[in-house]
């Protein structure tokens, strides 16, 4: 199961890179077209572009937030359970032999 998880995760993460990549390249190979008013094909699609661009950073951005937050709420956790826990007589590797 873990290795289907793990393809799909590289097939999401190509066609995230694939999205973002070429919505630019359309952008950069299209600046310049002739337009031919309010009715242009061309900066329809622009349009579409900058947009589905400005989404996925959004999505992105606020993943990596979550992500950092979720791990700075686990260290501190962490750290919390080690400086606090209770010590017992088997944690700190005591014999009680006579």
């Amino acid at each position: 199961m873990t290795k289907k998880k793990r393809i799909l995760a590289i097939v999401f993460a190509f066609a995230f890179i694939f999205v973002m990549l070429f919505s630019t390249a359309f952008i950069i190979a299209e600046s310049g077209h002739n337009c031919v008013g309010e009715s242009c094909r061309i900066c329809y699609q622009i349009s579409v572009c900058e947009n589905t661009l400005k989404q996925l950073s959004f999505g992105a951005i606020t993943l990596a937030v979550f992500a950092s937050a979720a791990y700075i709420a686990v260290l501190a956790v962490r750290s919390f359970v080690l400086c606090y826990a209770p010590a017992t007589l088997i944690t700190l590797k005591i014999k009680l032999s006579n």
